[in-house]
């Protein structure tokens, strides 16, 4: 093989290499938290919170719950469509809506368990805060 033919598959394999990555890095953006997800999100021992910009995609947090408690929910939606779920696996939900709920309400558990609350945005602009108001035995 000559050097000009060498050269030549170098730099052919150069322009390759160069189009996978440009290749890769535009793809990237896509498949991060939810496909173009921005958020931050705040787990406590009594409660999670969200704040997101936009949010495509779900977010969950798990608790153990007791009968009695009360659940503060508080969602403020600038844009975009919002879910809330909360409830226990394979179980009907205590609570599911779409956003058209009142910006503040409460929930009361109605039974021990492992409960996840979830929100899940389409392009949702805003913030969620799950408040956990434990039962105290007296």
């Amino acid at each position: 093989m000559t050097n000009r033919k060498k050269v030549l598959l170098a730099a052919g394999g150069a322009v390759l290499v160069i189009v996978l990555l440009l290749s890769v890095s535009l793809l990237l953006p896509g498949l991060r938290s939810g496909t173009g997800s921005t958020f931050s999100r705040v787990t406590e021992e009594d409660g999670f919170s969200i704040s997101f910009g936009p949010l495509n995609g779900t977010q969950s947090e798990t608790f153990s719950l007791r009968e009695g408690d009360r659940v503060r929910v508080s969602r403020a939606l600038g844009s975009g469509r919002l879910s809330l779920i909360v409830g226990q696996e394979g179980k009907n939900p205590v609570y599911e809506g779409n956003g058209v709920d009142p910006d503040s309400f409460e929930l009361k558990i109605p039974e021990d368990g492992v409960y996840i609350l979830t929100v899940t945005g389409e392009r949702a602009n805003g913030s969620v805060s799950f408040e956990i108001d434990r039962k105290t035995d007296n």
